[in-house]
């Protein structure tokens, strides 16, 4: 989820910034690699919103879903492995040992 939401905004965001500081050919690279990204992100948020009926207007917001699902996945990574556990309705919840 990061790699493919958020990467390419950091890096959109990385290659301007550098790339106003060092005007030179080899800096456009990361550039045109970001929107190009960015790009094919939007046209498959494009392709869904026609096929099911859903508003364009939050696709920017691509690259906060990609920070949250990871963190949500890093968590229950954590929360497995450690044997914290899980809780439901008051319930603890375990994972069985196969």
């Amino acid at each position: 989820m990061l790699v493919v939401y958020t990467f390419p905004w950091i890096g959109l965001g990385l290659a301007i910034v550098l790339e106003s500081d060092e005007r030179s050919a080899a800096g456009v690279v990361p550039v045109i690699l970001g929107i190009g990204a960015i790009s094919m992100q939007y046209y498959f948020r494009l392709q869904t919103a026609q096929r099911f009926h859903q508003p364009l207007r939050y696709a920017w917001l691509s690259w906060l879903s990609g920070i949250l699902v990871s963190s949500i996945a890093v968590g229950s990574i954590i929360k497995t492995e450690t044997g914290w556990g899980w809780t439901w309705r008051g319930r603890p919840l375990k994972v069985q040992a196969q």
